[in-house]
């Protein structure tokens, strides 16, 4: 799935030359912004979802299930 966002959305808005707005909150220009989210995306959802997919695991624990 995060493969398939960075490579369905950032990548086209890569080419297109697509700024971002407003403008990054990081030090990236606007119009290198998508190309480099096609590299940072997948990494970071994967990561988000583990770190997550924890939380639950260990909350589910703590509660009892």
């Amino acid at each position: 799935m995060s493969i398939g966002y960075a490579l369905g959305v950032a990548l086209p808005l890569a080419v297109a030359d697509a700024n971002a707005m407003p403008d990054p909150f990081l030090r990236i220009p606007a119009v290198d912004y998508f190309y480099w989210g096609i590299y940072f995306y997948a990494p970071l959802i994967t990561a988000a979802w583990l770190l997550a997919s924890a939380v639950m695991y260990l909350t589910g624990l703590a509660l009892g299930r």
